[in-house]
């Protein structure tokens, strides 16, 4: 008897892709994504701008409150004298933003580059610090030559607005005439606090809301309205080798350098690279976010006209300018 033997057959799942189809699946997702991620960008960046100006307005709030109870915004610095006493305007608030402890760690009868204020220089405040700053999170240290009495302090992603005054030297500026309509070299003011002595100008004098001398700034000398006053704008702290929030002569900065100069000094610390790398800037698409003097949060355009820019840090300019 013969047995024929039959090839079994193969019987394909209906489940199964080929290999076209998957192609396409995976073009499909490919095409997705590429629509999503824009999109997920967008959406995180909104969460950190939103974030910042969260900070921003703690500290404009706080601002108020110390302003309240001493009857005068606190002085942005004590000057480049190492043996000034006093704090800056970011240790002077600590207690209004709930950082009382922080606040008690220093000693504000000696200078901040007193070795006794080392540990309270060197501590994090987490508001002083905005996400879309890259290097805000390490320290300044001798290596960035802040300051030649500090070795190390925490970084700060927010200056004080000292208004149109020159950073250093009007050599720096397109207009070299120290004079009140000249925003770049304003009364020939460096950072608001050295004077010109061949003007005869008293130390402390400044167009802006804080500058780096131990001078307060009471709300009534805000003639041009407080809406219409930056207090406080955004900086990229790593771009300035100078910027730590308890550094004894900074953590300000001028409305003369153009909004969103990204520049970094490099380490150089004097002349134009000081003048173009410590400025207000963001790298939020765009511009950069400052409170303003009546503790109100607004995104100003990197487009902004140079002039309005300047007028808006001016206090008392008298100028009729509000926010565009």
């Amino acid at each position: 008897m013969c047995v024929s033997f039959q090839p079994a057959r193969v019987q394909l799942s209906k489940n199964a892709f080929t290999l076209v189809e998957l192609l396409v699946v995976i073009a499909i997702i490919g095409v997705l994504v590429a629509l999503l991620l824009p999109a997920v960008q967008a959406a995180r960046e909104a969460a950190r701008r939103s974030q910042c100006s969260n900070n921003l307005k703690q500290i404009g709030l706080a601002m108020h409150n110390f302003h309240d109870t001493n009857s005068a915004l606190p002085q942005g610095a004590s000057a480049i004298q190492s043996n000034v006493k006093g704090g800056t305007w970011a240790a002077l608030i600590l207690p209004f933003i709930e950082q009382q402890q922080h606040y008690n760690v220093f000693n504000l009868e000696v200078p901040m580059s007193d070795p006794s204020n080392a540990d309270a220089r060197r501590l994090v405040v987490p508001v002083y610090l905005c996400s879309t700053d890259p290097g805000a999170e390490e320290p300044v240290n001798d290596k960035h030559h802040a300051n030649v009495v500090l070795q190390e302090v925490s970084r700060i992603s927010y200056f004080g607005s000292m208004g149109p005054t020159h950073i250093d030297s009007c050599a720096d500026c397109p207009v070299r005439q120290p004079r009140a309509d000249n925003y770049c070299c304003r009364l020939s003011w460096s950072f608001g606090s050295l004077p010109n002595t061949r003007l005869e100008v008293v130390p402390g004098q400044f167009p802006g809301m804080i500058c780096r001398w131990p001078r307060q700034v009471n709300f009534k000398e805000v003639t041009d309205g407080l809406t219409n006053t930056f207090l406080v704008g955004e900086t990229v702290s790593e771009h300035c080798g100078f910027n730590g929030a308890f550094v004894n002569n900074f953590s300000v900065t001028s409305t003369a350098i153009t909004l969103n100069l990204l520049e970094a000094d490099e380490g150089r610390n004097t002349g134009p690279a000081l003048a173009r790398a410590c400025g207000f800037k963001s790298y939020h698409p765009g511009g950069a976010q400052f409170v303003m003097g009546d503790a109100s949060v607004h995104f100003i355009q990197e487009a902004i006209d140079y002039q309005i820019y300047n007028e808006l840090g001016s206090r008392n300019g008298g100028e009729q300018v509000s926010i565009p």
